[in-house]
């Protein structure tokens, strides 16, 4: 009896036509369940030879590839299922059709699926029924989903083909849901859902994208395709609550996310590979307002008329970003990079809530802009306005407070301002007149890890790195130094007690086989004949024992980060020339004197030190009964030229270099004790133990070049080292006419930095004392190797190298390397 109303709501669909006979090649079977086959060419596809379906009864209508049709009409009894499929070419609409009007059955399903090429639309409804359901997988002109009157209906599209428009309108369907996938193209989509879930879900191509939630519904929209224009998801016209959502990872133009509810909340995500111009995010009641990007955007804005509005910056946004809240709290936080200016505006009267705030640990370049950071507030009383510069923040462009210094109840901006490692920095805050800045708005400032002033509207911070990298610098490059002393020694050091028998065949040097002969003669003194320090030199060795030799060495430290130091490389070189002689029996003596540079930077461009060095020193070696007794003493001085970065917010850039040059100085007296142990033919082992002391001083200095430049005091380092180790030395003879010896060491090492270690300093006008960091006691070991290649000419070549690693994750590397001749 409802045939004729069913009829009518159908014709309001441009896709369905009326149904006509005469099909060809058709096959039907069932009775409950009827399929009718297609495979010829056909007419109108419509109801089966036995007539229109009623009560239970499905229909599916199949077109097959062979088949061509007008169009394709299902439409099934008052409960049962409508499908209609189509693998051939329809000149028409194809549609399916499930329910009656009135019949309240909510059970029949409408299905239409579409692999051939449809001219008209594919369309798929149900009245007081189940769900409709449309897959497209070829070319169709338009795609349509309804339902109507139903508390579980769901219509939902999967277009993985070509069309133009598809849509879906569902009404009052409590408990259903509004879905569009989208793998293939489309120009317009749209989802209306009334009183339940509207979903568009795009990772093909779409010119625009309308996701519409009524009546309290939640709306989503989810791309990750392309999208021409605009994306648009919307809660709205409710008196419930209403959430919006749109999750963004490809690209689009403008993402707009509304929730038009008093109670619903509206978030945009723009994800890591996501792309868009404008993003913004709105709510009328007291809802939140978020927005959040990882990827790239124009600009980002969330806005809400009673609630919260927040945004959150990880990825990279080339134009303005705000956070508007009327009578509620507002944000920004950024870790990531805003070109543009950095709004945060709210009326809120925090005095009851937590306030409105900016949280900045990423880059904020307002160049071009009137400001980097605006945080002015509308509120009439107890703005509670906070911003927050953690490590990592940089300025670039002015910075606008909150506060009125004559107005008791407008407080001032709170500033925190986290330091650590970082650049050195200045800060000012206001505009070009001093308006909204720290004098003018009566704010406060809070500035923690970071030695620091505040001076009118301006706060510098200083990084410390380098004076502490200034003082491990000098102890690694003294070491290396002391190491051409000590390997000197060390070379001449026979590689077993059996004296000349580690020596070369006859090699003609009769002076030292006479004096050799001449100790062994004196009563209390035979040992001598076989000391370390006379027979040093196998190879050739005058009367006097002199010996001149020179040396290269290099070096490269690499501290990560520490505390509050940057992680820093530094790179040391230089040169020395000796000379050593017996002057005693038991006692060798020598001096060298070099030179070298150091290069130390640190990272982040932090700062850069460069020291040209020159030294000298004595050296010796006694030798006692059962060992012997190294010592040296090594005094120098440098040139430093040193260059200091510092982020300034009103230059151009955002960055300035304060430069300054200043002198140092060092002594370090060395003492070691050690003893051989023969303990196979040619193969010694050499236990020792070091202790050294080291003083260095570095001289007062004005930089100059930026806008925090830093006088500063001269100040003195004390550090004491231990160390302790053996070595493994094999004698090889008869190598290209001399002896090769090899050897191989390792040890511990211990060191301790004495005495105050603060540095004195003016910054703005005031006194700024502070450590210099880096840990004030460290230990670790080191592992070496050596080559010492004597030639029966009385010539030496010599290489060694060490790796050494501290307690504070330290690395040092270093190399020498050089040539000894004996007269």
């Amino acid at each position: 009896m409802f045939r004729g109303s069913l009829l009518s709501a159908l014709a309001a669909f441009s896709a369905v036509t009326t149904l006509a006979s005469g099909a060809q090649a058709q096959t039907c079977v069932g009775t409950a369940d009827i399929v009718c086959t297609y495979t010829g060419a056909s007419g109108i596809i419509g109801d089966p030879p036995s007539g229109p379906v009623s009560g239970s009864t499905s229909l599916t209508n199949i077109l097959k590839d062979t088949g061509t049709a007008t169009s394709i009409r299902t439409v099934s009894g008052e409960f049962g299922d409508a499908t209609s499929t189509n693998f051939g070419v329809v000149g028409g609409s194809v549609s399916a059709s499930a329910g009656i009007f009135f019949g309240n059955s909510f059970t029949g399903t409408a299905t239409v699926t579409n692999y051939g090429t449809v001219g008209g639309n594919l369309v798929a409804h149900t009245d007081f029924a189940a769900d409709a359901i449309v897959y497209n997988y070829g070319d169709a002109r338009n795609i349509t989903a309804s339902v109507n009157a139903t508390p579980y209906g769901s219509a939902r599209i999967y277009n993985y083909g070509r069309t133009n428009n598809i849509s879906i309108q569902v009404a009052n369907s409590s408990f259903g849901e509004a879905l569009i996938v989208n793998a293939g193209t489309a120009n317009f989509i749209y989802a209306h859902m009334f009183g339940s879930k509207s979903t568009v879900i795009n990772s093909g191509y779409a010119d625009s994208i309308v996701t519409d939630a009524l009546q309290g519904g939640y709306a989503k929209t989810v791309n990750s395709g392309t999208v021409k224009t605009n994306i648009l998801t919307t809660s709205s016209n409710s008196f419930f609550q209403g959430s919006a959502e749109t999750i963004n990872s490809g690209s689009v133009r403008d993402i707009t996310t509304t929730a038009s509810t008093p109670t619903g909340s509206a978030t945009t995500t723009n994800e890591a590979t996501g792309v868009a111009r404008n993003i913004q995010t709105t709510t009328d009641g007291t809802g939140t307002a978020i927005t959040i990007n990882y990827g790239n955007a124009a600009s980002l804005s969330s806005s809400t008329n009673a609630g919260s509005a927040a945004v959150w910056n990880a990825g990279t946004v080339n134009g303005p970003v705000a956070a508007n809240a009327d009578t509620g709290p507002a944000s920004v936080t950024n870790s990531g990079t805003i070109r543009g200016v950095a709004t945060v505006v709210s009326a809120y009267n925090g005095s009851t809530g937590p306030g409105s705030f900016l949280t900045n640990s990423g880059l904020i370049d307002g160049t071009g802009y009137y400001a980097a950071i605006d945080v002015t507030s509308n509120a009439s009383t107890n703005d509670r306005m906070t911003i927050n510069l953690l490590q990592g923040s940089h300025v670039i462009g002015q910075i606008w407070l909150a506060g009125d210094a004559s107005d008791p109840n407008r407080v001032g901006t709170t500033i925190n301002i986290q330091g650590g490692r970082g650049n050195s920095s200045i800060l000012t805050f206001g505009d070009s007149n001093g308006s909204s800045g720290l004098i003018d708005t009566a704010s406060h400032v809070n500035v923690s890890g970071v030695p620091y002033v505040v001076s009118g509207n301006s706060v510098a911070t200083v990084d410390p790195s380098s004076f502490g990298v200034a003082s491990r610098n000098v102890v690694d490059v003294t070491h290396a130094i002391a190491g051409l002393a000590s390997g000197r020694l060390a070379n001449d050091a026979p590689a077993s007690s059996e004296g000349p028998a580690i020596g070369f065949a006859p090699s003609g040097n009769v002076a030292r086989d006479m004096f050799n002969e001449a100790f062994a003669a004196m009563p209390g003194m035979a040992y001598a004949g076989q000391d370390r320090v006379l027979s040093g030199n196998p190879n050739f060795t005058a009367t006097d024992g002199t010996s001149v030799w020179a040396q290269g060495f290099g070096g490269r430290r690499i501290a990560p980060e520490d505390g509050m130091m940057l992680r820093s490389i530094n790179s040391f070189y230089g040169g020395a020339i000796g000379a050593d002689k017996i002057v005693q029996p038991r006692l060798r003596l020598g001096v060298l004197v070099g030179g070298g540079n150091l290069q130390s930077s640190l990272a982040a461009d932090a700062g850069r030190t460069t020291s040209d060095l020159g030294f000298a020193g004595i050296y010796g070696r006694y030798a006692l009964s059962g060992g012997f007794l190294d010592f040296s003493l090594l005094g120098g001085g440098s040139g430093n030229t040193a260059t200091r970065r510092v982020d300034n917010n009103l230059v151009a850039g955002g960055v300035e270099y304060a430069r300054a040059g200043y002198a140092g100085w060092f002594v370090s007296p060395e003492l070691a004790y050690g003893f051989d142990l023969a303990i196979a033919a040619n193969l010694t082992l050499t236990p020792s133990m070091r202790v050294r002391y080291l003083a260095a001083g570095f001289g007062g200095y004005q930089e100059s070049g930026s806008a925090a430049n830093l006088d500063v005091g001269s100040r003195l380092s004390h550090y004491f080292e231990e160390r302790g180790g053996v070595t493994l030395t094999r004698s090889f003879a008869g190598v290209g006419q001399g002896t090769l010896k090899v050897s191989g060491s390792a040890g511990v090492v211990g060191l301790q930095r004495a005495g105050d270690a603060d540095v004195n300093a003016v910054l703005l006008g005031q006194n700024l004392a502070f450590a210099a960091p880096g840990g004030g006691n460290v230990v670790g070991y080191f592992a070496g190797a050596g080559l010492d290649w004597r030639h029966a000419s009385g010539v030496s070549l010599f290489a060694a190298t060490e790796y050494n690693e501290m307690s504070d994750a330290s690395r040092t590397v270093t190399g020498r390397g050089g040539i000894k001749i004996g007269f």
